[in-house]
């Protein structure tokens, strides 16, 4: 099996990934107090991170939800647990789960072609499907490394152009390339099936039914982020949404993603069925194995089976983990890139060492 730890965006805007599942669940007594979790923190921030924000659940009990260190460290302003900080590529789950309504309702078929669906794109994109795109095995190139202002709002006609101006790496279905085209097209067939825009689709079909009261796709103004290229990290305003879109414009708090892992994870964001499509490996023509499902990467950690995605954004770090065997689910939020480090990733893995024990 071809597994990912990491995939970074060139243009600093953007970071994905994501892990594998399970399908039962071991009795598990979770502990009382989470005093290590505090330990695990303070020695994140003493690295120079501004604001971290850390949510555990187990099934569908949050039992340990906390903020450290600050949202802005020049005013002093202290982070909070209902602080909301772009979730980067976490986006790609409520997009794929987006699909996966669409094909459930009979409006969809994962072997669309995608070409049928958004004519613009480019001709020799005639073999992609829905589902090359929801696995990144459709070959078509990242458009983030040709975005030259992270701030400058562009429109979907100029993403498209951008998108359909370089032919494929490889014939789809053949390789594994992390492209957030893929994902940006998909947001655009959601517009177009339903006729609704991507962020009240999400919003009447996830956020509200769902409980999810503050997450939205990204509106300003957002806690400020840092950036650290070396040394000292430096307070940076967010990137604009509209380059983001379902790629990765989606923001929320570290409770609302643990409450949406377990909203996916028990059939009431998609059905049982479609959600076992998401989190099974695909399977290139060679036979290969990829790691990587619908918007979800399964890569296990120590040998414990994990469902798992991670997002950088421009200012923000995201690391959102399930434990299938334990039901465990670990969301991390900071307000830091910190390139080509994975500090929210790092702060997860080491909480989940801890509880897995």
């Amino acid at each position: 099996m071809i597994q990912f730890r990491s995939v970074v965006a060139a243009a600093l805007i953007f970071v994905g990934a994501a892990g594998q599942a399970a399908s039962r669940h071991r009795a598990v007594q979770p502990p009382a107090e989470f005093p290590f979790v505090d330990a695990i923190a303070s020695q994140a921030l003493a690295s120079g991170i501004p604001g971290i924000s850390i949510a555990i659940q187990y099934g569908d009990k949050t039992l340990f939800a906390k903020a450290y260190g600050f949202d802005d460290v020049s005013a002093q302003l202290a982070a909070t647990s209902a602080t909301v900080y772009g979730i980067g590529s976490i986006t790609k789950q409520f997009t794929a789960a987006g699909i996966m309504r669409l094909v459930e309702r009979g409006q969809l078929r994962l072997d669309d072609k995608a070409i049928a669906l958004v004519p613009e794109l480019n001709p020799g994109f005639a073999n992609v499907t829905v589902e090359h795109l929801l696995t990144h095995t459709s070959g078509i190139r990242d458009y983030f490394p040709l975005i030259t202002n992270a701030y400058e709002p562009k429109s979907e006609s100029q993403i498209l152009a951008l998108i359909s101006s370089r032919t494929l790496l490889f014939s789809p279905g053949t390789a594994w390339y992390y492209s957030n085209s893929n994902y940006y097209i998909l947001g655009i067939i959601i517009e177009r099936i339903t006729g609704d825009s991507y962020a009240h689709y999400s919003e009447q079909n996830f956020f509200l039914p769902l409980g999810l009261t503050s997450t939205d796709f990204c509106h300003a103004p957002l806690p400020w982020g840092y950036v650290r290229l070396s040394g000292t990290a430096e307070r940076v305003q967010s990137a604009e949404p509209s380059l983001l879109f379902a790629a990765g414009g989606i923001c929320s708090t570290a409770t609302d993603l643990v409450h949406w892992n377990q909203a996916l994870v028990s059939g009431r964001a998609v059905s049982l069925e479609s959600y076992q499509k998401m989190k099974t490996p695909y399977t290139l023509k060679s036979g290969e194995i990829v790691s990587y499902g619908y918007g979800l990467l399964l890569d296990p950690l120590d040998n414990h089976p994990r469902v798992w995605h991670a997002g950088i954004v421009l200012g923000y770090t995201t690391n959102l983990a399930w434990y299938p065997e334990a039901n465990l689910t670990i969301s991390v939020l900071i307000n830091l890139t910190d390139l080509p480090n994975d500090p929210a990733g790092e702060i997860s893995d080491q909480i989940a060492r801890v509880l897995l024990k």
